[in-house]
């Protein structure tokens, strides 16, 4: 939902503010693929000749900031990365919800599809975040990531993920065969939206980025591709790049229907 929707981008006291709600009606501090969407919206609305949108959100306080070419939408969020590890036995459970075990989890210290037989430390298993907390799993191969299912027991996935303050189960695992050298395949289960599985999750895919970065697994450029909605046949590519203070997450905006809704002041 966008309110003040009409208010120029350059004005901070009057810029527009994005709230975002799930299907399930609960309301959430940020959503990355709704914002870049709203953004797209109030581009092509607004002034088309100004590729820059600025808004402000629930949260309050900072100035968020998107940049928009065509279709393409890039979304700047603060780099604010937190991480909290949590423990082999929270995450076996989650797992066991979503038809998994923790011998599929890749626990090398590579954190690469298929490497398993490689020695070294135990790769961490964390909940990170740049804007709201996810659950970061690596596993072996893309089989046994696709081989994942919706939880067993909606209430008591949604009970797990509130008991490490986690709003979902982020799994990856690194396309090896591609020719991107920070390319790979996720998949995201939130704790309690409406809905089992996202077929695209900006916010968990800068939040991975960041954290392999943390662990020296970017490259010079800063930059990563993550693909997910394979499995549900709703295929969507992310490109997050991380400068200074700030991630970046990119990707191309489609339109399928539009409705306009306009809410009385309350």
């Amino acid at each position: 939902m966008i309110h003040n929707a009409a208010a120029p981008s350059h004005d901070k006291s009057t810029l527009p503010t994005f709230y975002f709600y799930m299907p399930s009606g609960e309301q959430v501090s940020y959503c990355a693929h709704a914002a870049m969407g709203a953004a797209f919206i109030l581009h092509h609305k607004g002034n088309p000749k100004n590729q820059e949108i600025e808004f402000l959100t629930v949260q309050g306080g900072v100035k968020n900031k998107a940049f928009v070419s065509g279709n393409n939408v890039e979304l700047g969020i603060q780099k604010n990365v937190q991480e909290r590890h949590v423990s082999k036995g929270a995450v076996e459970s989650l797992l066991g919800q979503i038809g998994l075990t923790m011998d599929d989890v890749d626990q090398c210290s590579e954190g690469v599809s298929g490497s398993g037989s490689v020695s070294g430390p135990s790769w961490p298993l964390l909940n990170s975040s740049v804007t709201r907390f996810k659950t970061l799993i690596p596993i072996q191969t893309l089989d046994l990531l696709h081989g994942a299912s919706n939880p067993k027991d909606s209430d008591e996935f949604r009970d797990l993920c509130d008991s490490i303050d986690s709003t979902g189960v982020y799994l990856y695992t690194r396309v090896s065969h591609s020719d991107e050298s920070n390319e790979y395949e996720c998949r995201q289960f939130p704790r309690a939206s409406g809905y089992p599985e996202d077929p695209a999750t900006g916010i968990a895919a800068s939040a991975l980025a960041c954290s392999l970065q943390n662990r020296g697994k970017g490259n010079a450029e800063g930059r990563f591709v993550m693909n997910q909605g394979t499995a549900m046949n709703k295929h969507s590519r992310c490109i997050v790049r991380i400068e200074d203070d700030m991630v970046f997450c990119s990707g191309t905006i489609e339109i399928d229907c539009e409705k306009d809704m306009f809410l009385d002041e309350v």
